[in-house]
């Protein structure tokens, strides 16, 4: 956390300036490294003297040690003389116990300064003697009881500085959060879109492939109530399409026979697990309809009936099978003829056999043996027939 984050630092220079003003007292905000934000009134004696020096600025940074103990013991401030020989007073500002910088005041002397003290100093460290001393006249010189009464104004503002970005930080904490969930339930909404648009796919992808089934489809309950239903042709719907939904198998017109067998093939579907098939035949506005149905449990409660409309395959069926009943009768004919035709030539052959005309013994014989030809090819012909039917037989092509 950063004061600079929470604070206004244009503001809060603005407040030091006025407040250097008033106390002639320099203040400074250091962050919680200890750099320097805002220096308001800073003394010549520092600015050109000890923070130009390099070991006097390293006994300056030295004061973090100052700040960083006075923060652990929770004191609301506390006054220390700088290896330089000045009096500073340090007041942390912390939020929610984490300490994130420093409010400062000073620099000045609790009584008038030691001369000697400071004379030595520019000795050692090389400063202009003259200037040097011009500059420490110029520290503003402070009893401890005004002290006093100056830090408790600047208690006050501290806590008001406190109090403002504790403030500042939690109106951004909630924006955070706001932002946080907003960010969330827009990611939510942009989901629940797609999943919805997902559905909408799904369900637009399920009515084509359903629209393209011929078939019938219902959900029937155990005891056969319709609860749903799918199909390409409503002449094939015993009931009205919009009457359907609520409305019984018995109601569909099925005899109570067929009702039965339904029943028992739906209790079948559900306690077996295992696809139940059945034919029926029913009057639908189309016509009289042959179908076949197969059911598959939902659950434990449901069905699915697939029903199939086959009134075109039985007819086709039966048309084949009056066609192979009249082959059945054209070949038995053809055996039948066959027989027939072989006894007038054998009369007509031996009639031919006591004429004394042998020309025309000779032609009726090759006449007769002509027909005879004939007859064994029909003879064939009726074999290979047999042969086709029974192969057409056993491949269920009859």
């Amino acid at each position: 956390m950063n004061i600079s984050d929470l604070m206004d630092i244009g503001e809060l220079e603005a407040l030091c300036k006025s407040c250097t003003a008033l106390t002639g007292v320099p203040t400074t905000l250091l962050d919680r490294e200890g750099a320097v934000l805002i220096a308001a009134g800073w003394q010549d004696i520092c600015i050109r003297f000890h923070r130009a020096h390099p070991v006097t600025a390293a006994r300056c940074l030295k004061s973090d040690t100052v700040r960083s103990g006075h923060v652990a013991t929770g004191e609301r401030y506390t006054a220390y003389r700088c290896k330089n020989g000045l009096v500073t007073i340090s007041v942390p500002i912390t939020i929610q116990g984490e300490h994130i910088g420093d409010f400062l005041i000073g620099q000045f002397l609790f009584a008038p300064p030691d001369r000697d003290f400071f004379i030595r100093q520019a000795e050692e460290f090389g400063f202009d003697a003259d200037a040097y001393l011009e500059a420490l006249g110029r520290v503003p010189v402070i009893s401890e009881d005004r002290v006093l009464k100056m830090m408790d104004f600047f208690s006050h503002l501290t806590h008001l500085f406190n109090e403002m970005a504790l403030t500042t930080k939690r109106v951004r904490d909630a924006n955070a959060a706001l932002q946080t969930a907003n960010e969330q339930l827009q990611a939510e909404v942009e989901e629940r879109k797609w999943t919805e648009e997902k559905i909408r796919e799904t369900e637009h992808r399920s009515a084509v492939l359903l629209g393209a089934i011929p078939d019938l489809m219902f959900v029937l309950s155990r005891d056969g109530e319709y609860r749903d239903f799918q199909v390409p042709d409503i002449r094939l719907l015993a009931l009205p399409p919009g009457e359907i939904i609520g409305k019984n198998i018995r109601d569909a017109g099925f005899t109570p026979d067929q009702v039965d067998t339904i029943l028992q093939a739906i209790g079948r579907a559900i306690e077996t697990e295992e696809l139940q098939c059945l034919e029926y035949e029913l009057a639908v506005p189309s016509g009289i309809g042959q179908f076949e149905a197969r059911l598959l449990a939902l659950s434990d409660r449901e069905v699915l009936c697939i029903v199939r409309d086959i009134t075109e395959r039985k007819q086709a069926e039966a048309i084949r099978m009056r066609a192979f009943q009249q082959i059945e009768r054209n070949i038995e004919q053809i055996a039948v003829l066959a027989d027939h035709v072989r006894q007038p030539l054998q009369v007509i052959q031996g009639m031919a056999d006591l004429t004394d005309d042998a020309k025309a013994t000779k032609t009726i014989s090759n006449q007769v043996e002509r027909i005879n030809d004939y007859i064994r090819e029909l003879d064939q012909g009726w074999i290979e027939s047999r042969k086709i039917r029974t192969f057409l037989q056993r491949h269920e092509m009859l």
